[in-house]
């Protein structure tokens, strides 16, 4: 089929799916044609007299609009027996070197693009996607890598990575070259890539460096510098309150210390693997490849910091409309505060779990269970800290009780409530955004 410049062939199966469209949705032809082509089970071929040269650029690929949608897709995959993987969106990112520093942006390419977003991958491709700037723009083209004959079909690889087990095991590739890696994704959520962010920065290590960025409230010297290095300046970070650029640059922080730990864990993992299946490994080929798997890593953690980012600035724009003015999420309480919020406040965790108990409970063992909490009130000491320690560890070994009907829902709430730390911008995002409530905390 011939297609304005562009020559598509299509398979049996695709003939097949082309006429069960029209039977079962009874659309005109014009209409099926453009729902086919919407589908990557198209094949693009070379229809130049010559053969395109190394270096030759092939194609534009165009932006369009990205939609706040991808929640809305992801929890309909959760609904389907057997969801098929998105690839039409691809990352325009301004290079590290940029005067203004990294950024990124996501291109939708499923509705609105040209066929370069119908190019399929291939693990030994003869194109890849490179950012050009042309006339003052950044732009992604795409580019030989090698000489392409006539009647040779356009490839490229996708280099995509998933944190989804699942995802990877769905995305079957299909290319049929020697080095094929059975996926066009690359897994990189489980195992060894997980293994120092597991360690080392966990949900007391996160919220000990948010809550020290809040507390100073202050951008350091050497916070602009760690950021520098990194590539992240003003496009990114402009316009920001300093508690956030302060997070941010401890977060480089530790981007940095996985760095240079990922390698020795990656290293180690694919020993052990390699070594149920060969006898003969070359050390020095197996350490070069943790150091190029490490590396991706870091760029990944890199791209998802410059996303997630993105969406605190949507956050704070959406409810305080200058950024600048959100306050720091989290504040030190008190002593005294957190006695009042964990044990003597109306709705304090001591009294929700009474609350929640109450029900199933006889008269005579509440008021026993209400005897001994009075009893361990932390309040009042010299040492509150100490007293609120062993209070909680009281009230720790008490859950244990089996004839105590403890609400564990509850106390995993508490466990997982950012009101311990006080809030007052996520009170504002709470009562006074637009946005949707799961959206802020889920």
């Amino acid at each position: 089929y011939v297609f304005g410049d562009a020559i598509i062939t299509f398979t049996i199966r695709d003939a097949l799916r082309f006429n069960q469209f029209i039977k079962n949705l009874k659309l005109n032809l014009q209409t099926c044609l453009l729902h086919l082509l919407s589908e990557k089970t198209v094949l693009f071929i070379t229809h130049q007299l010559e053969f395109l040269d190394a270096t030759d650029l092939v194609l534009v690929y165009p932006g369009w609009k990205w939609f706040e949608k991808q929640d809305g897709i992801r929890s309909l995959q959760k609904s389907s027996k057997d969801p098929v993987p998105e690839f039409y969106n691809i990352y325009l990112e301004r290079p590290k070197g940029d005067a203004d520093g990294y950024d990124l942006v996501v291109v939708d390419a499923m509705h609105k693009a040209n066929y370069a977003s119908r190019i399929c991958h291939s693990c030994r491709p003869n194109c890849e996607a490179k950012v050009t700037a042309v006339d003052g723009q950044y732009q992604i083209g795409i580019y030989a890598v090698r000489p392409i004959e006539y009647g040779e079909e356009i490839t490229f690889d996708y280099n995509s990575v998933t944190e989804s087990k699942e995802e990877y095991e769905a995305s079957i590739c299909l290319c049929g070259s020697q080095v094929c890696r059975g996926s066009y994704l690359n897994l990189t959520g489980e195992g060894a890539f997980q293994k120092v962010l597991k360690d080392w920065h966990g949900i007391l290590d996160r919220h000990h460096l948010l809550l020290g960025a809040c507390e100073l409230n202050f951008v350091s010297e050497e916070d602009y510098i760690d950021l520098g290095r990194a590539g992240l300046g003003s496009c990114l970070i402009g316009g920001w309150p300093g508690w956030l650029i302060a997070y941010s640059a401890r977060l480089v922080r530790f981007i940095n210390f996985e760095r240079t730990k990922l390698p020795e864990e990656i290293l180690r993992h694919n020993l052990e693997e390699k070594r149920k299946y060969f006898a003969d490994i070359s050390i020095e080929v197996e350490k070069s490849d943790a150091e190029v798997q490490a590396e991706g890593v870091y760029n990944q953690r890199l791209q998802n910091l410059a996303l997630t980012l993105d969406k605190v600035r949507y956050v704070m724009r959406c409810v305080f409309g200058d950024p600048k003015k959100a306050p720091p999420p989290l504040e030190r309480l008190s002593l005294e505060a957190a006695v009042s919020f964990l044990w003597k406040a109306e709705g304090s965790l001591v009294d929700e779990l009474i609350q929640c108990m109450a029900p199933h409970m006889d008269d005579s063992m509440l008021n026993d269970l209400k005897s001994k909490i009075r009893a361990h009130d932390p309040s009042g000491f010299d040492d509150i800290q100490k007293e609120l320690q062993r209070s909680l560890i009281w009230l720790r070994d008490e859950e244990k009780q089996p004839q105590r009907p403890w609400p564990k829902d509850r106390i995993w709430s508490f466990k997982n409530s950012p009101k311990i730390f006080g809030s007052p911008m996520l009170d504002a995002v709470l009562h006074n955004s637009p946005l949707e409530r799961d959206l802020v905390i889920g």
